[in-house]
């Protein structure tokens, strides 16, 4: 019979947990490791937060041709697709325009328009170069930022890792970015995932039940600056510089949790401008959208939810899904 077996370790700043059914403790064990020993081998190559890793080296060699492992060739070439795939929305080289917004956010003072403008200037495909698993960052400032899809990245080596060994009812879960793997014995309809609200105050909106996927959520319930009666988010628009402005969210379920990572970034930044169409040439399942747009308060806007001064119209849901 299988039992439910359950691990959680910290990684890469947040959080891993790991669920797998499995006939022993010992079999659970094994297959868990299997999955370790793949990140184990995959961060050092592709975690920006550490200055030792080899995206971190890539990032201070300017100029210079490296010659890089297969694991962090095999991310640039991911991130490009996506950055393509999305007309610029998704782009890992606004390294100096995601760090310009995180020191503001820190300091509580939006950068100006001119840190702006340079930090744009340092942004772009066209400053880097990439050869047959070489990458050439050709100006000083650019900086190569995989956190838009590194995790999925980890989860898929470590899924198929897991895979190979024997699982095959499991949970991946780095930071909220989860794999699926066969339905628990005892739903049979598939694992559980609640779709949580556009805000820490509101309500889930909806629980789906999941299997063989990935699902990604992109928001801004945590990080945000407010500054004089002005709302910014963590998420960066690459192609303008600026941060969006009203509350989103935007869940995304994938084959993979590499695109299921990255798309819903892509989706979060492209906001309600996203059509069917565009969906329909994404390789996504479906994606649930809640945004809540927000405008002055104005007379006719008296009984209108309220926070720093800015109004916020009703929490909007759009659904996509591609059959």
């Amino acid at each position: 019979m299988l039992e439910r077996y359950e691990y959680v370790t910290p990684t890469m700043g947040t959080t891993l947990r790991c669920v797998v059914y499995a006939q022993s403790i010992e079999e659970a064990q094994s297959w868990i490791d299997a999955g370790l020993s793949e990140l184990e081998l995959w961060v050092p190559q592709i975690n920006n937060y550490d200055p030792t890793s080899e995206i971190s080296r890539l990032n201070q060699s300017i100029g210079k041709t490296v010659q890089v492992s297969d694991g962090l060739w095999e991310t640039i070439l991911e991130a490009q697709r996506w950055w393509q795939l999305s007309q610029g929305a998704f782009d890992i080289t606004y390294g100096t325009l995601f760090q310009l917004w995180r020191n503001a956010r820190k300091n509580k003072h939006p950068p100006t328009d001119s840190d702006i403008r340079d930090a744009l200037a340092k942004t772009g495909w066209d400053k880097v170069t990439l050869t047959d698993h070489s990458v050439t960052i050709n100006q000083p400032g650019v900086l190569l930022d995989l956190s838009g899809l590194a995790t999925g990245f980890l989860i898929d080596k470590a899924v198929r890792k897991m895979t190979s060994v024997g699982a095959k009812s499991f949970l991946v879960d780095i930071g909220g970015d989860i794999y699926l793997g066969d339905a628990p014995p005892d739903n049979p309809d598939g694992w559980k995932i609640t779709i949580a609200g556009l805000t820490k105050e509101s309500s889930p909106i909806e629980q789906v039940r999941l299997s063989n996927c990935a699902i990604t959520t992109s928001g801004d319930r945590n990080q945000v600056l407010e500054f004089q009666g002005r709302r910014f988010s963590h998420l960066i628009d690459p192609r303008t510089g600026e941060p969006m402005q009203f509350p989103q969210s935007a869940s995304v379920i994938a084959k993979t949790t590499l695109d299921a990572d990255a798309g819903a970034t892509c989706i979060a930044i492209l906001g309600n401008s996203i059509s069917n169409y565009d969906f329909q040439s994404l390789p996504l399942s479906r994606c649930i959208y809640l945004y809540a747009d927000p405008y002055p308060q104005s007379p006719t806007s008296e009984n209108a939810p309220t926070k720093n001064g800015i109004s916020l119209l009703p929490v909007r849901y759009r659904s996509f899904e591609n059959s």
